[in-house]
């Protein structure tokens, strides 16, 4: 590849990501471009320009990071010559990398070919297999419906794992253990993914109890290849990263040799180019490695190789796809040798007595740990705003020793000085994980090991203080405010003018989106709520800046049919199907509507049996935790008898 400086680079990302990328790009003297939705701006004060983007009528704020066009016309406004992707959005979208190709912009990343076959879970197998790296037995295509998985089911046998060809970050994947969990597990990995329009569902056999380690590679445009090392990743909690470290510990020599070449190797048969890692499931006991899947990307915990190699992987992107070469990097496999042990935890806005309830709210105190050792990557400080738009981790926290002890050590600290008032935490959970003896002993600790240790799960105590008294009443449902929500027709006194004290005027208001979800209408409204209505088929946006600002008043609420009981949101969320009609009859336990929050789905389940008598939402309406989502009246309980 000729040599090709980059002056201007868009980074096509948000949070913590965005603005890790800024720094090591501004460090290599090239200017950066960000950018943003109103409701996530934090990372905006670390780049040089940043453009706002359009979020598109009913559409999520996330989506604007996945606008191909939008993102190529920000890049050629401000004049960027490259862009960085960082991860998740469009970092493994062939079609972005080619669309950049076509505008001339340098796509910080592998090629579109590569992005196509390692972004389908699919081919990427197949590639895999054609450079004879170990795979787990399964379909060798997207299975065309629930006859397909019992039948593969019923040849190799439970447990089985469905995945979608376009999955990731726990999306998309579901383990089976019996054939009556088929159907179900099937529409949630389609669901999740956004149907079956992007590659399907395939199925694997399902290695229980094994180790996720994953591989580091970097390649030039020249055709060298080397590997960064291992992480260990078996510290997770359905199919979610929670405590990575690096390198990985006790791992037979043979094997890891053996990961390390089928990494390498693969990465030589399809002429990657970049950052990149390939994900195996490690088999300790049958000595036997397996092939799970490539990310054509930064990876979220690519800090902790830095630390034990100390290099920095995106100045390295940067260099690679501007022409230099491993060896003109010194990146040379002889000389690649790991000093110490880095660990890092994931903080997430959580709640952990609630089974790992996604938080949002408004972060009143913030105070990140320091100290010898320890690294910090966030986009939060005080009064940031964390929205059910984005992922729920809002820190990383790294800590680096001479050894795993030390590492660890460091690690307790870090999150016990750690401050968070506003939204609860992982933190007392992360304390837990980092105390239990079979984690300090580094042994027996496998993918499951997190979901089997219920006593992680039990309140700790931090010398910090993790949430503030009032973080209880901010995120109830508030008694003075009616929440509304898209299709709803509601009479509101409404005031064009935000400075004025009076005027108010009645008018009938179409609701058409409500950001954030499920917002009341009263007086202890959040600021910066966002209304997009409609006035006798005038559009209309209301933007509440404060309590009673822009609208007051709804005389319309949602009220309990005579002798039913509500089924509530266990949390806020976008819904994704209501599967039950008015006068359909429910039973207890059985499924009644699907929620999506962050990419992650829920089904909430009735806790009656009787007869739905109203539903309340539809799908994708966004609703508040607490607010109802349909009525049922009881079996053998009639309106009457209230």
């Amino acid at each position: 590849m000729a040599a090709r400086p980059i002056k201007k680079l868009l980074i096509a990302n948000r949070g913590e990501i965005a603005i890790r990328i800024s720094q090591s790009a501004k460090e290599l003297g090239i200017k950066t471009v960000g950018c943003y939705v109103r409701e996530d701006m934090s990372h905006v004060p670390y780049m040089d320009e940043a453009c706002e983007l359009n979020v598109r009528s009913g559409a999520a704020p996330a989506a604007s990071f996945n606008d191909i066009g939008a993102l190529i016309m920000v890049a050629k406004r401000f004049g960027a010559d490259a862009v960085h992707p960082g991860y998740g959005f469009v970092s493994e979208s062939g079609d972005f990398a080619q669309a950049c190709s076509q505008a001339n912009i340098l796509f910080v990343g592998p090629s579109p070919a590569n992005l196509r076959t390692f972004g389908d879970k699919i081919t990427a197998k197949v590639a895999a297999k054609e450079a004879g790296v170990s795979v787990v037995e399964g379909t060798a295509s997207a299975v065309m419906g629930v006859g397909e998985i019992v039948a593969f089911a019923n040849k190799f046998g439970y447990p089985i794992i469905l995945k979608h060809a376009n999955g990731g970050g726990g999306r998309g994947i579901r383990i089976v253990h019996e054939e009556s969990e088929i159907e179900t597990a099937y529409k949630r990995c389609l669901s999740e993914v956004g149907g079956t329009a992007n590659g399907g569902v395939f199925v694997e056999q399902a290695i229980m109890g094994g180790r996720h380690i994953e591989i580091q590679i970097l390649a030039d445009t020249q055709g060298n290849v080397v590997h960064l090392y291992d992480r260990d990743c078996s510290v997770q909690r359905r199919f979610q990263k929670i405590v990575e470290i690096a390198p990985a510990l006790n791992i037979e020599a043979g094997l890891r040799e053996r990961v390390f070449k089928d990494a390498v190797a693969l990465a030589q048969h399809v002429k990657y180019a970049g950052a990149g890692t390939i994900e195996f499931l490690v088999d300790e006991k049958a000595n036997r490695h397996y092939f799970m899947e490539v990310n054509p990307r930064l990876q979220v915990e690519h800090t902790i190789t830095e630390q034990v190699l100390g290099l920095d992987l995106v100045a390295a992107q940067l260099h690679i796809f501007q022409g230099t070469s491993l060896q003109e990097m010194n990146i040379i496999q002889s000389k690649i040798v790991p000093r110490g042990v880095s660990i890092q935890c994931r903080i997430t806005a959580e709640d952990v007595s609630k089974n790992f309830q996604v938080q949002t709210g408004v972060i009143s105190i913030w105070q990140a740990a320091s100290g010898n050792g320890t690294r910090v990557d966030t986009f939060v400080k005080s009064g940031v705003e964390i929205t059910p738009f984005f992922d729920s981790m809002i820190a990383k926290s790294i800590t680096t020793g001479s050894s795993f002890e030390v590492a660890r050590r460091k690690a307790l600290r870090a999150v016990r000085e750690t401050v968070v008032q506003g939204v609860k935490t992982n933190i007392g959970f992360l304390i837990n994980l980092l105390e239990h003896p079979q984690f300090i002993a580094q042994q027996g600790i496998t993918t499951l090991w997190v979901e089997a240790h219920t006593e992680l799960m039990k309140e700790a105590i931090s010398t910090a203080p993790v949430a503030s008294s009032s973080t209880a009443t901010q995120s109830s449902v508030d008694p003075n405010a009616i929440y509304v929500k898209s299709g709803e027709t509601r009479l509101l006194e409404i005031n064009t003018d935000a400075t004025a004290a009076t005027g108010w005027e009645e008018h009938t208001v179409k609701i058409h989106s409500v950001v954030p979800p499920g917002a009341g209408l009263g007086a202890s409204q959040v600021p910066h709520t966002s209304i997009s209505a409609e006035i006798d088929g005038t559009p209309l946006r209301l933007r509440l800046h404060g309590p009673g600002t822009a609208a007051r008043k709804v005389n319309v609420k949602i009220e309990a049919p005579p002798g039913s009981i509500a089924i509530l949101a266990p949390h806020d969320g976008r819904v994704v199907e209501v599967l039950f009609e008015e006068g359909e009859d429910i039973e207890e336990g059985q499924e009644g509507v699907v929620l999506s929050l962050m990419k992650m789905e829920t089904i909430v389940n009735t806790a009656i049996t009787g007869r739905v008598v109203k539903v309340v939402v539809a799908e994708n309406d966004v609703i508040k935790e607490g607010a109802p989502l349909m009525f049922v009246q009881p079996e053998g309980v009639s309106a009457a008898k209230l």
